[in-house]
């Protein structure tokens, strides 16, 4: 017996069409099967998962050094981006800070930080459109946070999240120096 698979474009059906055949040694068709509504639906379903398909991108970052925000000293960090298919969802825009040589910082008490311990800030956001663009998303950043002491170089990288910690977009490192004496 020898089992025969044909994978064949079936333009009609909007994708693939398969067909199994089993064919006897003496070459008579012992079965046929097609599976070609099957494929159809896949392919409908998969072109539907593709237009739902969440997606991010950041346009554009700058900082606002030197502001108060609660009675703390630090610096605000301005996000422009935008998110695809996320109706309905929670997301995340967050901070991760890193030293000149790229070593994430290291939090000390708990207040600015990610769960693995990096020093971190951050804000959600609630589309309230399918395609949704925020022209100036603001993360605050208390100095004394980032604990540091005296003149040091410092990198952060912005990561867009969507509601199940999806990474959507994440930025090249923005530096910038600090001088802090606590």
């Amino acid at each position: 017996m020898i089992i025969m698979i044909l994978v064949q474009n079936a333009p009609n059906m909007e994708g693939l069409q398969v067909i199994l055949l089993v064919v006897s040694l003496g070459g008579g068709i012992i079965a046929v099967a097609s599976a070609g509504k099957a494929v159809k639906e896949y392919n409908k379903k998969q072109k539907e998962l593709e237009r739902t398909k969440i997606s991010a991108t950041i346009d554009n970052i700058w900082q606002q050094f030197d502001v108060f925000n609660g009675g703390e000293k630090g610096m605000n960090i301005h996000v422009k981006f935008q998110v695809n298919n996320m109706l309905n969802l929670t997301g995340a825009c967050n901070a991760y800070f890193y030293d000149n040589n790229g070593t994430p910082l290291r939090d000390c008490n708990q207040r600015y930080c990610a769960s693995d311990g990096q020093v971190s800030s951050g804000i959600g956001f609630s589309p309230n459109y399918t395609n949704c663009a925020y022209n100036d998303c603001v993360i605050f950043m208390p100095y004394n946070e980032l604990h540091v002491i005296g003149q040091h170089n410092i990198k952060f990288k912005i990561t867009l999240f969507d509601n199940s910690i999806q990474c959507l977009a994440q930025s090249d490192y923005n530096e910038f120096n600090i001088n802090w004496q606590g």
